[in-house]
């Protein structure tokens, strides 16, 4: 990613849908995430604790790195949360915070900032309604979820029942009034955005 291209992203304008159960896309590839200069959603979720935690509130205080991942079964998703834990200084001294988000639950929260030296905030979104509202979610079918069931990890049900549902990995810059000022999505796990690319995009943002 050049850094023209960094400024693109960050001067892209168009709006981009909210999810519905009756829409979900039914692969990584068919997603359309919020786009730079959308209103970036604000959905309660759960902190490691169990605690609600209100992304309006947190987004108020400093700008936000928001991450969309898999899990922390995924072992790309926790490289890439290792690495973004190495950068946390530089992105602090920006002034921003960053903010992980998964369909784990709660309770798994913990174990995966633990093995990940992670210090930064990891939320639960086990009923999807952040990955849906940035439009990063995408479905399933059951047979595939009850694979990923005989190998112990237990992704959360469609809200219509078909399947199962998933987050493609992605990262939103949200600046303090809400805006979205850069995008990043790749239906492969194995290409979430290069921490050095973000930190550029971080630094554009924050300008």
């Amino acid at each position: 990613m050049t850094r023209s291209t960094v400024l693109l992203a960050l001067l892209l304008s168009a709006p981009g849908p909210f999810l519905a159960a009756a829409t979900l896309p039914n692969t990584a590839e068919q997603i359309t995430p919020l786009l730079a200069g959308s209103h970036a959603p604000t959905p309660v979720l759960t902190d490691a604790d169990g605690a609600a935690f209100d992304l309006a509130r947190a987004f108020a205080t400093k700008p936000t790195v928001l991450i969309f991942y898999r899990g922390g079964w995924c072992p790309f998703c926790n490289r890439h949360l290792a690495a973004l834990a190495d950068v946390e200084i530089q992105l602090r001294s920006l002034g921003y915070q960053i903010i992980g988000v998964t369909p784990d639950s709660p309770e798994q929260l913990g174990a995966t900032a633990k093995e990940n030296h992670v210090r930064y905030r990891l939320l639960s979104d086990r009923a999807m309604q952040a990955a849906g509202a940035y439009g990063v979610a995408f479905r399933l079918p059951a047979a595939a979820g009850k694979d990923y069931k005989r190998n112990g990890i237990d992704l959360p049900a469609a809200p219509d029942g078909d399947g199962f549902w998933q987050p493609v990995p992605a990262a939103f810059i949200v600046s303090r009034d809400g805006t979205i000022r850069f995008v990043y999505s790749n239906p492969d796990p194995e290409n979430s955005i290069k921490i050095n690319d973000l930190l550029v995009a971080a630094k554009a943002a924050a300008r």
